[in-house]
C-alpha cells in the first residue's frame, strides 16, 4: 500500500505536467462555418501621409469595402421601418448584407466587419447602426 508522502509526490508531478501543457491555440476564423481559415482584411485605398494636416471630412463614400457603410445612415436615423426604409438602406450602403435588429431580439456576437446591424427601437424606428 503507498504511504500518504508517495501520494503527494505523485499527485504533485501530475500538477506539475498538468501545467506543462501547450496553450490551445484561438480558432482561425472561417466564412460561414466552411472550414476554410480567412486571412484578416487588409487595409486598401490611399493612406494618409503623415504630413497632411488637413481637417478635410471623410467621405464614406472612398472608405474602403470592408466598411459597413454606417457612415452613410446620418439622413436614415428616426426613419421607421417599413420596406421603404429597407430599400433606402441598401440603396445608402450600397450591399445587402444588412442585419435589422428590434428590441427583444437574440443576436449572435460573431463580428462581420462588412455587415450593417440596424437597430430599431421599441417605437418601430431606425435608432442606431453599427458594422458588425
Amino acid at each position: 500500500m503507498p504511504s500518504l508522502p508517495h501520494l503527494a509526490s505523485a499527485c504533485a508531478a501530475l500538477c506539475l505536467l498538468g501545467a506543462c501543457q501547450a496553450p490551445v491555440p484561438k480558432p482561425t476564423p472561417t466564412p460561414d462555418g466552411a472550414g476554410v481559415p480567412v486571412a484578416p482584411p487588409a487595409a486598401t485605398g490611399p493612406v494618409a501621409d503623415a504630413s497632411d494636416s488637413s481637417d478635410a471630412a471623410v467621405d464614406p463614400d472612398t472608405l474602403p469595402a470592408i466598411n459597413c457603410g454606417e457612415g452613410r445612415m446620418a439622413k436614415l436615423m428616426n426613419m421607421p421601418e417599413s420596406e421603404e426604409a429597407h430599400a433606402a438602406v441598401i440603396a445608402a450602403v450600397g450591399h445587402r448584407h444588412i442585419r435589422w435588429v428590434h428590441p427583444g431580439d437574440a443576436v449572435t456576437m460573431d463580428y462581420q466587419p462588412g455587415r450593417l446591424n440596424v437597430i430599431v427601437d421599441e417605437h418601430g424606428q431606425i435608432a442606431a447602426t453599427r458594422c458588425g
